[in-house]
């Protein structure tokens, strides 16, 4: 069998913006310190994460075969045996998602939207513990994916992230798709971009709000958060005094 393109530009290109957002909102989770103006950058990219899953949504409907959000669902059954069966080496080969980068990619995006809900909503007690749960989920499947792409490339010996760069994997001709939509890659391209432009021109580090493009909605950056927790704990430090 020879290579054959699965993967359009589109979703390639959503594929490594969502990846490089969520990894630079979760490395600065994890490594700066929420008092640093630094932090602000963790909201910056998590919101852009939270649009480019918009753009997925766009892609899913108009996208082509294996782009498509039908190609994200399997039934239970299948899945479970996938799994059970996923570290053998003539376990089953799908041309598009597989079911176990299927149930990782679903995760991963509901977990982005709880980050986001949760993220936007700070200020609540229950969504600042509830936060950083779905962050650690979020990264535990991105290790668990990562895990079984390295897995699947030793035991079918075919460097499927490749597939995410050059769209193409080892198939059979009729399961390959004709159009890589470049027209539509360049102008989600070109709408993203502006996403970036825009959010980017309403946000500096040392900012104490931000206004979110396209939406009519203004969110506390972290100099403004810390502020409202310092003054709650002195009244909360005042009501025990009493």
């Amino acid at each position: 069998m020879k290579k054959i393109l699965v993967w359009d530009i589109p979703i390639r290109l959503f594929h490594w913006a969502f990846t490089l957002c969520i990894l630079i909102a979760l490395i600065i989770a994890l490594f700066v310190d929420d008092d640093s103006t630094l932090f602000s950058y963790h909201i910056f990219f998590g919101l852009s994460a939270g649009f480019l899953l918009v753009i997925r949504l766009i892609i899913a409907i108009i996208g082509t075969r294996y782009a498509r959000l039908s190609g994200l669902f399997f039934s239970p059954s299948e899945t479970f045996k996938y799994f059970l069966t996923s570290i053998n080496k003539n376990s089953r080969k799908y041309v598009g998602h597989n079911p176990g980068s299927a149930t990782a990619a679903l995760i991963m995006f509901i977990m982005v939207i709880g980050l986001l809900i949760s993220g936007l909503n700070i200020e609540s007690e229950f969504m600042e513990e509830v936060h950083p749960i779905f962050a650690y989920v979020l990264l535990g499947v991105i290790l668990l994916h990562l895990s079984g792409i390295i897995l699947y490339t030793i035991n079918h010996k075919e460097n499927i992230a490749l597939s995410m760069i050059d769209g193409k994997k080892v198939g059979l001709e009729e399961f390959g798709i004709n159009n890589s939509q470049g027209i539509i890659g360049l102008v989600l391209t070109i709408f993203v971009g502006l996403w970036f432009i825009v959010l980017g021109n309403n946000f500096t580090s040392s900012n104490t709000t931000l206004k979110i493009p396209f939406v009519n909605k203004t969110i506390n950056l972290g100099e403004n958060e810390n502020e409202n927790r310092s003054i709650e704990k002195d009244e909360e430090e005042n009501e025990d005094d009493d």
